[in-house]
Formats: C-alpha cells, structure tokens, sequence
C-alpha cells in the first residue's frame, strides 16, 4: 500500500497481559519483511524485555509515550510513504485543499529544530 517506503517505519501493539510492555519491529528490517518472529518487547521506558534486534529508540520512546497517555490505544503506527516522504521535504503543513486533506486542518506540527533528547514524560 506504499507505506513500507525506507527502513525506518514503526510499529508498536501493546501487549495483552503486560500492559506495559509493547511489541515493536526491529530497526532496518522493512514492514514488507518483518516477521512475528523478528519482533521485540520493550516496556514503557525503552528497556528490551525479549527480542534479538535492534529497535529504533526514538520510535519507541514516542509510542511509549502515546501508549502511556492512551491506555485504550492498542496499537501506534509511525509510517513512511513514498508521498509524505517527498511532502516532508517541504517543511510545510498539508494544505485543506481536499476533502482528504482538511481532515488535518489545525491538528498538524511541523518540527522545525532537531531536538537533543527526548523524554518519555
């Protein structure tokens, strides 16, 4: 469906008896290839509870982060499609030019500074 774009991409699912543990695909393995087998649990914090592969950190902090905030959501998706790749590159909001689009209208961010550190808080 043209979200697999890149290696970076995330996913987390929260676990069904540990509520505070998430289930995360590795680092450098695209979503067209990942499998069951390849996943890793992490808690809340970031630590590696199970698992052999690498994560992508900041991703994790992020959804743990959502997942805290949130605990009806089941799952968190961080995508990289080929289109909102190019899109990114702009630096700019989508405009509410579309039905599509103003769906976005008022509820975006655009980081404009790297950030140093991030906290799970």
């Amino acid at each position: 469906m043209g979200f697999s774009e890149g290696l970076l991409g995330h996913v987390t699912v929260r676990d069904p008896e540990h509520h505070d543990h998430l289930w995360i695909n590795p680092l450098g393995i695209s979503f067209n290839f990942v499998k069951v087998s390849d996943l890793v649990e992490a808690d809340h914090d970031g630590n590696v509870v199970s698992g052999i592969h690498q994560v992508n950190t900041v991703g994790l902090l992020l959804h743990s982060a959502v997942h805290r905030a949130r605990p009806e959501v089941t799952a968190v998706c961080h995508a990289h499609s080929t289109y909102g790749s190019a899109w990114s590159a702009f630096g700019a909001p989508v405009d509410p030019i579309t039905q599509d689009t103003s769906v976005f209208f008022d509820d975006q961010a655009v980081i404009r500074e790297p950030r140093l550190a991030l906290s799970p808080e």
